[in-house]
């Protein structure tokens, strides 16, 4: 069930594309331009035993694009580049229900991001993948032993984005991530997650800064 959500959300997403057939940007084809992306991660771990995006992370990195070319009502091109992400899943303690124990899981991840995304005059929509390669993982309050052995090294996310671009600074982003593979080694132990797996659950939102932009309107 999970899986068939994700790809009704992604497939939807993906029409969404051409919604804006009379808007014109574009990148001609072969043209480069870049940026630097800034933006706050708001975040869970679905299959631990917490709920709702209660751990804040981050996000910084640069990105390279390409247009592709010209496209009915607007332009395509791909972008790539690298992201440092801070991510996690945080449960407060609730003396309600004392016996939940409290936990903070951080996790910091270098990420190669691939998206195709579509341009319009003011807005662009991208759709994609991440690999997140894991530098570090820690458990603030203490009572998860073992976190970095039972975390894979590599893990790939599902990416979707829109954008709205403001002035010649660059573009106002919310992108939403999910794992596509399980987050936990395989036999994993650790009681904090479920034995049927654990996947990153992320709100990304925040500015991407011009560098350089070939843009044709």
């Amino acid at each position: 069930m999970r899986k068939l959500s994700i790809l009704k959300y992604y497939c939807c997403f993906a029409l969404f594309f051409s919604a804006f057939p009379t808007l014109s940007a574009q990148f001609d084809k072969g043209q480069f331009y870049g940026g630097l992306r800034l933006g706050a991660n708001f975040c869970q771990i679905d299959g631990d035993n917490a709920s709702g995006y209660n751990k804040f992370g981050m996000g910084v990195g640069y990105l390279v694009g390409q247009g592709l070319g010209a496209a009915s009502g607007g332009g395509w091109s791909y972008l790539s580049g690298a992201e440092f992400s801070v991510r996690g899943s945080r449960r407060p303690f609730d003396p309600e229900n004392p016996g939940n124990g409290a936990f903070h899981m951080i996790m910091q991840s270098i990420d190669i991001p691939i998206y195709i995304v579509r341009y319009y005059h003011k807005f662009s929509f991208g759709l994609g993948f991440r690999t997140s390669y894991l530098l570090q993982a820690n458990e603030k309050e203490g009572v998860i032993l073992n976190l970095d052995t039972d975390l894979r090294k590599v893990n790939v996310l599902g990416a979707a984005f829109a954008e709205y671009e403001t002035g010649n600074l660059g573009r106002f982003f919310i992108e939403s991530q999910y794992s596509i593979n399980s987050i936990r080694t395989t036999g994993a132990s650790n009681s904090i997650f479920y034995s049927t797996g654990a996947y990153h659950n992320v709100i990304y939102c925040g500015f991407r800064f011009d560098l350089g932009n070939n843009k044709n309107n």
